[in-house]
């Protein structure tokens, strides 16, 4: 196995070694051949950093101790001796919010179409927030800052306000569908916007469906307690009057029986008058 013994781009120049010794002569080698060809090594832009070593001594370069760093940029990238990619991915949003907040203009522009916006938003903000994502170690906790970036993005592009619900599948799959109309040549976009316009009307329109019927459920249920509540009304008024019916009988079938009493004593009496007359 042939090991990975630097890194070259350009004047940008990263050598690789397990051992300090083998760091220390790879260096003046290079600044040797640098010197043949007119070149110099930069020492305050050179920095030395050491992952899992117990060697601490200093490398150096034309008698001076380069410095040591726990992390350093090596071609826009970060690199540290964990080995993690949290500092990239925090650096690299932060360049793409920089990014973004410098076409805001654009964002608000009501001329453009959401189309052109997007394709602006892919090749001005979402280049620089992947710039040198092959090489990342990517968590979930990543991964979660990198999509809540680019939702909010979309948000202010698309003029969409919180709250605002399954937001996130709707954006990445109209920004996927645009991608696609790119790759095509662009022959279906109007297409695909007119549909999705189409998709959202059909989306409202049942929507507005489902509420005149949950108000139209709520308007009869309504009635029918109102037209119970009466007829329970009319049930007690009846009841009401019949018991009064019954007890004016009552109070007249009394005062009958009392009348009859009453003329049978008088015939009596009279009889009796009748006889000593006689």
């Amino acid at each position: 196995m042939r090991q990975l013994e630097d890194l070259d781009f350009a004047d940008d120049i990263s050598l690789l070694s397990h051992k300090l010794d083998d760091a220390q002569k790879k260096l003046c080698r290079v600044a040797e051949e640098a010197e043949k060809t007119g070149l110099q090594i930069n020492i305050s832009k050179t920095e030395v950093m050491r992952v899992n070593s117990k060697q601490q001594n200093p490398i150096r370069l034309h008698e001076e101790d380069i410095k040591e760093a726990n992390k350093f940029t090596y071609l826009g990238s970060i690199v540290n001796k964990d080995g993690g990619s949290d500092e990239d991915i925090k650096c690299r949003i932060n360049k793409a919010r920089q990014a973004f907040i410098t076409l805001r203009q654009i964002w608000k522009s009501k001329t453009l179409s959401i189309h052109n916006k997007l394709r602006i938003f892919n090749t001005n903000v979402k280049s620089v927030l992947l710039y040198g994502s092959e090489t990342w170690r990517v968590t979930k906790t990543n991964s979660k800052k990198i999509q809540g970036f680019t939702n909010r993005c979309l948000r202010n592009i698309l003029g969409i306000h919180w709250p605002f619900s399954n937001y996130g599948s709707h954006w990445w799959k109209r920004e996927g569908k645009e991608e696609e109309g790119e790759e095509g040549g662009g022959g279906g976009r109007g297409g695909e916007e007119e549909e999705e316009e189409k998709k959202k009307k059909k989306k409202k329109k049942k929507k507005k469906k489902k509420k005149k019927k949950k108000k139209k459920k709520k308007k009869k249920k309504k009635k029918k307690k109102k037209k119970k509540k009466k007829k329970k009304k009319k049930k007690k008024k009846k009841k009401g009057e019949k018991q009064e019916e019954q007890k004016e009988k009552q109070k007249g079938g009394e005062q009958r029986e009392e009348e009859q009493e009453g003329g049978g004593g008088m015939g009596e009496s009279g009889g009796g008058m009748r006889s000593k007359r006689k």
